[in-house]
């Protein structure tokens, strides 16, 4: 699997730089203005499991068209997700889960007139290694496995502007897997 997740590092890697080495005209649109990057970090809730987890998320953003106050854009990012919960009631079992996905597609931000807030849309494509394993102690041994999907997923978050370059962001994204994060971050804008 460490090969597989080498090329889906490279694919989202290959998205980011593709992104920042946009021509800043072509054609009338504002190709690669608004170069922003992003970390956020928060809680990732896995479908069917009760307890919720530590997830991550980190991206880069590029606006493509500026129609004031929507702007139309593009996203490439990386984001953690992961779970786990404890069925007492099948003679101690846990369960644990985790999901890497590599994500990339289109954004429409939106500029709340008057008010350092933007609030964002977005849809892509994303591509998810997942794995997970059950534990029961009252049956004889556990079980594992792992595997891969494509997915298409979605995300609403809004970006409290503190700085012409410096942002506090909330985020929420469907992940693959029957997974989503709701993350609190920052952004850089170039």
């Amino acid at each position: 699997m460490s090969r597989t997740i080498r090329r889906a590092t490279a694919l989202t890697a290959l998205a980011c730089a593709a992104l920042l080495s946009l021509p800043a005209q072509a054609q009338g649109l504002s190709l690669g203005k608004d170069l922003s990057v992003f970390a956020n970090g928060g809680i990732s809730m896995m479908s069917g499991y009760s307890d919720a987890s530590f997830g991550a998320k980190l991206g880069v953003e590029s606006s493509v068209m500026d129609l004031a106050p929507l702007k139309i854009g593009a996203t490439a990012f990386y984001a953690y997700t992961g779970g786990s919960d404890d069925w007492a009631y099948w003679s101690s079992c846990s369960f644990k889960t985790s999901a890497h996905s590599f994500a990339a597609g289109p954004t429409a931000n939106f500029a709340v007139p008057s008010m350092p807030i933007t609030l964002q849309a977005r849809t892509y494509a994303s591509y998810t290694l997942y794995r997970h394993s059950w534990d029961c102690s009252g049956y004889s041994g556990s079980l594992s496995g792992s595997g891969s999907e494509f997915d298409i997923g979605y995300g609403v978050g809004a970006t409290y502007k503190l700085s012409d370059q410096l942002g506090l962001r909330v985020d929420y994204d469907s992940i693959g897997w029957n997974a989503g994060l709701l993350s609190v971050g920052v952004s850089y804008k170039f």
